[in-house]
This record gives structure tokens, C-alpha cells and sequence, in this order.
């Protein structure tokens, strides 16, 4: 392996992967087992193997997310104005370097949606080849022989306030569920698998399926590497311009050329080089001074995430000691609740409730993050100018149907419920927000956040007029441009996407090598 700050071209490859996060990783161990030349384009640092001893402590620490050190910086606002932090990593690894570790798998039904070739059945086996769980945390939704561990943490991990809500959970109706990956029954209370591993070492992507090729003289790893645009001739792309960061901070131009390109820069990243590249609904290329290649009008939409909301309380005297006291253990897990709204018919569940503690204006107080996992709008990203150093306009349309409010009006019901069932009960004093008297809608309008689940802004699909890829992952109208990354999604799966990103690098990756 070459490791290179500043780009020096010395081949055509086979294949070049732009993006080295979550998706960009797998597809890499994919291609270079089976034999080709490889470079790996990434934005971010490179810090080598794990075995390396290079990587910064919070990238590494389990116990601590999300990671801003290693960040694009984007921040977006909701409907009310507020700002929400957009986390989207910018590392060799990807969001799997920074994020909270949630190993899910979708309900077999969310799979089942995408098309022929990504049903549940079809995927399981790909799976198997993702994932290792830990034998004591198996279960029949588990991958076994893969190779990003995994394992649940769960009672043993739970502190004394987390035991009393998961009392009172059970106590509201809600059954347990062995694993949150299942699909009946719908509703229940759980604990995730994470892929953390007993020292509490986040595993992240380049860990699992990078460092096993690093050797390889097949590949090529260029870090600190923005993609700029890719250069169409007719249906086929021909090369990559990037610009290099080298350690001086001094920037280069270079290009990379390539048999096959894979897009894996992440739901924000994928579609805006596309756009910079000419590709793309031709309003966006003209407002933008950009030359068409080619007319896409679905690069950009279809941008779904899972929309939340906080409810949270002042803690009695007991309480608050039961906080203070949980600041003294290494890692505290909590009891994961699936509801169903009182607004869809469609799903056996809807929501997800989360325990959490904090502070609110210094005071400490506890809560519960109340997550949307089925929402109906789709939003919409471009590009401010050709510039790729410009940070994207997002707009996640949220409520713009008027359901989703109503979800989570519904879901911070439920979490009041059970906040005011015993003995979880015995912990609060009185509701900070949103208030018994505060008008739900409003509130959830002006308070949300996000999951920080973007997915879906190159969407797949054989039907779809505004499908940016086929279900092999190739753009439509070129021969040798596919796209493995969240982007694809065409429907937002009802769980944390991480895994489901490890599973697009794998499955595109078969795909590209069928089509050599």
C-alpha cells in the first residue's frame, strides 16, 4: 500500500473509490481481495491501522460520541430557525469513526421495499459477511463470520436511574425484546449491540475491513483529499480532479483515472460532486454556471433522516444523587423503547424512545429523545456554487405534511406515561419541556432536532423517473460511475443506518465486480 499526502499518478487503476467512510471501506476490502487496483480517495486524515497507535483518543474511545474533532462542520436550522448540528465525519472510517456505535439491523420489511436483489432473504447472506457478533449477544438477526464485531450492552451496563425507567417500561406495557433488530413483535424495549469492543474501543470501518488489505500492493490510500468534480465523456467518466491538502497546508490539483468509479462520499457528498460534475436536474446546473452531462432530476432529493424531540424533567433530591453517581462509571446503556404512534396504521412501530441525561442551563435534569423512524417528507440538497470547499443547502423539509408532528406528539405522550409510571416516577419533580400546558405541535415545530440518519439523495430504484442509480448501484446514463453510500437509500429504514451502510459497500461492490 501507498500512502500518499500529495497525489502522484503513476497508473490507470481499476477502480477509484471516493470516499473512504463507512461504505468507501468495505467496497475497498472487496475489490482489492478480488484482485484490483484500488486508490481510495478520502477527505479527511488517514491515521494508518489501528496496530498503528496513531489514532486520536476520542475517535477511539467508545464512550464518548459524537466526535466534532473529525467533522465537516455543517450546520443546518428547523423549521423555527433553531440551528442543529449536521455531524457528518470527515476521517478515513467515516461516520462509523465517530458516531455512537448502534449496530441494527433493518426490520426484514424495510429491506423488502427496496427491490429485487435487496430483499431481506436476499441480503442475510451479506450480512453474515459484515458482521462477527459476540457469541453471548447472538441472536437468529446477528451476522456471525464477519468481520466488525459486535455485541450488546446491557443490563450489566445499566446504571440505577436506567434500571428504574426500564422498570417502568416494562411496568407501561411494553415487552422485551432480545434484540431491537427484529421484526414482530413491533413494540418493546431492548438494548443495542454496538460495535465496541471490550476496552471500548470504537470498531470503525477502516479498522474492519481496511486494515485486512493495507498491505496489499493493490491499494492506494490518498487522505486529506477533496474530490472536486468527475469529467464525462458521453456516458463515461474518465477522470477524477481533486484537491490535495498536504501537511503544510498547501493545496494541489491532481486527477485520478480509473476503469471504474465508485461515489462513496456520503449522503451530501455523492451528490454534490455529481452536481459539480454536470450531473444532475439541469435547473440546479444552470443556476450554478455548470455544463450539463447529463439531465438527472434526482440528484439532490429524496433526503429523508429521522426527525426528533426532547422531553425533560427536573429530578427529585434522588434522582439527581442517581445521576451524579452514574458519572462515575465507565459506560451506562439504556433501555431502548419501540412504540407505535397513535397516527400510522402502516407499522408495527414508528418510534423510538430514548433515555437520556443532561443539563439544561447548568441544571442537570432527565429525559427522553422521542425519534420519528417512519417520516413522510422528502427534502432536498444543491449545491451554493462550484466551489467544493462551499458547504451544501440541505433542506430536510420536515413537517411539511403535517404527520410527523403529529408522530411525535404522540411518541412524547408515551414518554410522559412512562416517565410518570413508578417507580421511574420517584425520580422526577416536575416537567421542563415541554411543559404540561405548552401545545405539542407548536413545540415539536420549533424543538426538533435530528437522529443524524441522512440518507437517500441519490435514490435507487428500476421504477422511480427521479432514480439517480440502478439496483446494481450504477448512475443511469453512464457505463462505469456506481455509488455505494447512504445516498442510495430509497426509503429511511426504521433503525440507526449505520450497519446498513456497511451492507451497501458490500453489496455494490459484488455488483461492481459482475459488471468487469
Amino acid at each position: 500500500m501507498r500512502n500518499l499526502s500529495r497525489l502522484i499518478i503513476l497508473k490507470t487503476f481499476d477502480a477509484a473509490i471516493l470516499g473512504g467512510g463507512t461504505s468507501g471501506c468495505v467496497v475497498a476490502n472487496r475489490l482489492v481481495n478480488a484482485g484490483l487496483s484500488v486508490c481510495l480517495v478520502e477527505a479527511g486524515p488517514d491515521y494508518g491501522p489501528y496496530s498503528s497507535g496513531r489514532w486520536p483518543r476520542e475517535i477511539l474511545d467508545g464512550k464518548v460520541s459524537p466526535v466534532r474533532t473529525h467533522d465537516w462542520g455543517y450546520h443546518n436550522t428547523n423549521k423555527a430557525g433553531k440551528d442543529i448540528d449536521d455531524l457528518r465525519a470527515k476521517v478515513i472510517g467515516g461516520c462509523s469513526a465517530h458516531n455512537q456505535c448502534a449496530a441494527l439491523w433493518p426490520p426484514a420489511e424495510d429491506f423488502d421495499s427496496w427491490g429485487s436483489g435487496w430483499t431481506y432473504s436476499e441480503l442475510f447472506p451479506l450480512i453474515q459477511r459484515i458482521e462477527k457478533v459476540d457469541s453471548e449477544s447472538a441472536t437468529p438477526f446477528r451476522g456471525k463470520s464477519g468481520l466488525l464485531e459486535t455485541r450488546m450492552l446491557g443490563r450489566e451496563y445499566l446504571t440505577g436511574w436506567r434500571k428504574l425507567f426500564a422498570e417502568s417500561v416494562a411496568a407501561s406495557g411494553f415487552s422485551w425484546l432480545k434484540d431491537l433488530s427484529c421484526s414482530i413483535p413491533g413494540e418493546g424495549w431492548g438494548f443495542m449491540h454496538r460495535n465496541i469492543s471490550r476496552e471500548f474501543v470504537r470498531l470503525n470501518s477502516a479498522f474492519a475491513f481496511l486494515d485486512p488489505v493495507r498491505e496489499s500492493p493493490n491499494l492506494t490510500i490518498i487522505s486529506r483529499t477533496v474530490v472536486d468534480k468527475i469529467t464525462m465523456k458521453g456516458s463515461r467518466a474518465t477522470e477524477a480532479l481533486c484537491l490535495t491538502r498536504s501537511e503544510n497546508d498547501s493545496v494541489s490539483t491532481s486527477s485520478i483515472e480509473a476503469s471504474k468509479y465508485i461515489l462513496s462520499a456520503g449522503v451530501y457528498g455523492t451528490p454534490t460532486i455529481l452536481l459539480r460534475s454536470g450531473v444532475g436536474p439541469k435547473e440546479d446546473l444552470s443556476r450554478n454556471g455548470i455544463r450539463e452531462n447529463l439531465d438527472l432530476p434526482g440528484v439532490g432529493k429524496n433526503l429523508q433522516d429521522h426527525p426528533n424531540i426532547p422531553l425533560q424533567f427536573k429530578p427529585t433530591d434522588l434522582g439527581r444523587e442517581m445521576i451524579n453517581d452514574e458519572s462515575k462509571v465507565a459506560f451506562a446503556s439504556s433501555a431502548i423503547v419501540r412504540a407505535r404512534s397513535s397516527v400510522r396504521a402502516e407499522h408495527s412501530f414508528d418510534l423510538h424512545l430514548i433515555p437520556t441525561s443532561g443539563r439544561i442551563s447548568g441544571d442537570i435534569c432527565y429525559g427522553t429523545i422521542v425519534e420519528d423512524m417512519a417520516p413522510k417528507p422528502r427534502g432536498v440538497i444543491t449545491i451554493r456554487g462550484k466551489d467544493p470547499n462551499l458547504p451544501p443547502l440541505v433542506d430536510f423539509r420536515f413537517f411539511s405534511d403535517g404527520e410527523d408532528a403529529a408522530v411525535l406528539s404522540s411518541g412524547l405522550l408515551l414518554a410522559r406515561r412512562i416517565w410518570e409510571t413508578e417507580p421511574a416516577n420517584s425520580l422526577v419533580e416536575k416537567e421542563i419541556l415541554p411543559g404540561k400546558s405548552q401545545d405539542l405541535l407548536q413545540y415539536v415545530e420549533s424543538n426538533n432536532s435530528t437522529y443524524h440518519h441522512p440518507c437517500g439523495t441519490c435514490k435507487m430504484s428500476s421504477k422511480d423517473p427521479e432514480a439517480v442509480v440502478d439496483l446494481t448501484g450504477l448512475v443511469n446514463g453512464t457505463e462505469n460511475l456506481y455509488v455505494a453510500d447512504a445516498s442510495i437509500i430509497p426509503v429511511i429504514p426504521r433503525c440507526n443506518i449505520n450497519l446498513t451502510c456497511f451492507l451497501i459497500g458490500l453489496k455494490i461492490g459484488e455488483k461492481v465486480l459482475e459488471n468487469i
